[in-house]
């Protein structure tokens, strides 16, 4: 684990389709309430297991994706 202040993140390994399909999970009710479908690519470069803090960066992803989704206008 680092510490940065007050504020602890872990080093864990995790498998990067599992932090794809866990925000999905939270986002995709957001985006059907707005008629709007959510497409999730992850780049061929990405390694299926990564080593960081999934919860914080799902955390992260779920923020930066709903903010898109609020904001966002649907057009059809």
């Amino acid at each position: 684990m680092l510490r940065s202040g007050a504020t602890t993140v872990a080093k864990e390994p995790f498998e990067s389709a599992q932090l794809r399909d866990s925000t999905l999970a939270v986002v995709q009710s957001l985006a059907a309430r707005k008629r709007m479908a959510l497409r999730f690519e992850v780049d061929a470069s990405v390694p299926a297991v990564l080593v960081g803090d999934m919860p914080r960066l799902r955390q992260l992803l779920v923020g930066l994706i709903g903010n898109a989704i609020k904001y966002s206008v649907r057009l059809l």
